[in-house]
């Protein structure tokens, strides 16, 4: 699983925030943020997700905002670049890329003897992303978003979106996936264009 964190907290367009005064603490919940965010993590991967991105505030911002949204994709990362550019077990240059498109290319562009559009557009896809996971660029699109702000400390705004997760893997655990379905579409709505639909670079 690819794991980022950012700050300042992204919170998802559209969706509503806790005033101030209305933030309130849980006496029960005594770990630390970095175990709280370790137990995070390891229900995301339970979840199944692999792409994550844990933005919040980091102190003293957080005392004012404890907010936590966390950006998540279950889809698996394409790497079909390797197989295409035959680079299956290395790590190749920028340049070794290119020379290896080129070479593909040629038979397949639009302008060849034998054109396959189609090919070269999947081509052409593959270079660019081999460029960018060699340069560190990759992208991950992250198509669902929990955000919370209900507490008054980021621990413990880490620590209710935790709870939220494994209550979603028991829905599916209890023969219920389809409504573990439909409360995943609720959250992949929070993320609009005018948040960057959740994308970083990891």
């Amino acid at each position: 699983m690819e794991i980022k964190e950012e700050t300042p907290v992204k919170w998802p367009d559209g969706e509503p925030r806790t005033r101030h005064q209305d933030r309130k603490s849980q006496s029960s919940w005594k770990k630390k943020s970095h175990e709280y965010q370790n137990l995070l993590i390891a229900e995301l991967k339970r979840m199944g997700a692999t792409s994550v991105l844990i933005t919040t505030n980091k102190f003293p911002e957080s005392e004012r905002d404890p907010a936590v949204a966390v950006y998540l994709s279950m889809k698996q990362v394409d790497y079909s670049w390797q197989e295409a550019l035959g680079f299956i077990g290395q790590l190749p240059t920028t340049q070794e890329i290119d020379r290896a498109y080129m070479d593909r290319a040629k038979n397949v562009h639009p302008e060849c003897p034998t054109p396959n559009l189609e090919k070269f557009i999947q081509l052409t896809k593959q270079r660019d992303q081999a460029k960018a996971f060699v340069q560190g660029k990759h992208l991950a699109e992250h198509d669902k978003v929990i955000a919370v702000d209900v507490f008054n400390e980021v621990r413990l705004n880490m620590n209710a979106i935790r709870l939220v997760l494994a209550a979603m893997r028991q829905m599916e655990r209890c023969g219920a996936p389809r409504m573990k379905e439909r409360a995943w579409r609720g959250f992949s709505k929070l993320i609009t264009a005018g948040e960057g639909n959740g994308t970083t670079a990891a």
